[in-house]
């Protein structure tokens, strides 16, 4: 069947995998042993079995060793690949090339591979073990391909090459790994959308908030404006000084605003991953983006006031 299917025009690369896909939330998982060793009980290990190609279709990279290849069959040596983590847990600072464990029979470790977080982007990392699908005993495998083309112009190719091989098989819906990750993820991008949309509208108030503070500013000082032109003023020189009295409001809202943010980011460390309730970098985007926003407003006002008559604004009361 994965030979048909590799003829597919559009797919790149075909595999097959039993033990439960990454990001589906479905797994198998097995006794694992390491002879001479004592390891606490109950360990255990999650077990994948595939065929060769499996790491090169998922792009999950190499670390050392090997991958499986068609001689790893049912009456070659028992061989096993494992991830990352499952090399930190039980062998760290050693080799694990080489080494003999018991699971799934005993196995001689070929390759170590990077980590997959089968459970979604926020879960920790998993111990997982890879055997060959010839060496295994199992009762069904899912598909795995990667494609060129789009996948509604290459499912019914694929479906035919199925059937071909087993006539009236009844075929599970077919989903690509990003409809698995949308669904994983669907609530953290409503919130983060909804978030988002909650800050353009801040900044947004607070832009036209301080256009009309600075507007006022202006109107205030328009005589004093019209006698420091008089006098000889330079048009820059106003501008500049109107934009300072902008930073100035400016400075003192963010450093209020910092230090308030500060202290009640621990009420949205829930709704933040892989980044620290007091990470530099937000802080320091967030302040240039805010400065940059009210600067902005500030300007219309400010280059307004720089444009000002000196006869009209002498004869305002």
């Amino acid at each position: 069947m994965l030979e048909r299917v590799r003829t597919i025009p559009g797919v790149r690369l075909a595999s097959l995998h039993s033990g439960g896909l990454p990001l589906r939330g479905d797994l198998i998982t097995v006794d694992f042993e390491i002879p001479g060793r004592t390891l606490p009980r109950n360990t255990d290990i999650n077990l994948n079995q595939v065929s060769p190609d499996y790491f090169r279709v998922l792009d999950v990279p190499l670390l050392k060793g090997r991958t499986f290849t068609e001689a790893d069959r049912e009456a070659g040596q028992p061989v096993v690949i494992l991830n990352e983590a499952a090399v930190r847990k039980y062998f760290a600072g050693e080799d694990a090339i080489g080494k003999v464990v018991r699971l799934d029979g005993m196995r001689t470790v070929v390759g170590v591979v990077g980590n997959i977080r089968h459970d979604g982007p926020e879960t920790d990392w998993r111990t997982g073990a890879f055997v060959p699908l010839a060496q295994s005993r199992i009762v069904g495998a899912t598909l795995v391909l990667k494609t060129a083309a789009g996948l509604p112009r290459i499912v019914p190719a694929v479906k035919a090459a199925v059937w071909s091989e087993f006539p009236g098989l009844s075929l599970p819906g077919i989903s690509t790994l990003e409809q698995y990750f949308d669904r994983l993820i669907a609530q953290r991008r409503f919130n983060m959308l909804l978030l988002g949309l909650f800050g353009l509208l801040g900044i947004i108030i607070a832009g036209i908030g301080i256009y009309g503070v600075m507007a006022y500013v202006v109107t205030q000082r328009t005589q004093e404006i019209g006698i420091r032109m008089a006098l000889g003023a330079r048009p820059s020189t106003i501008l500049w000084s109107v934009l300072g009295r902008a930073s100035l409001f400016l400075t003192i809202g963010l450093t209020i605003g910092v230090v308030w943010a500060w202290i009640l980011s621990r009420f949205v460390e829930g709704f933040l991953f892989q980044i620290e309730p007091h990470d530099m970098t937000v802080y320091a985007g967030v302040l240039l983006v805010l400065t940059m926003a009210g600067l902005a407003a500030a300007f219309i006002p400010a280059r307004r006031a720089a444009h000002v008559d000196p006869l009209i604004a002498l004869r305002m009361e």
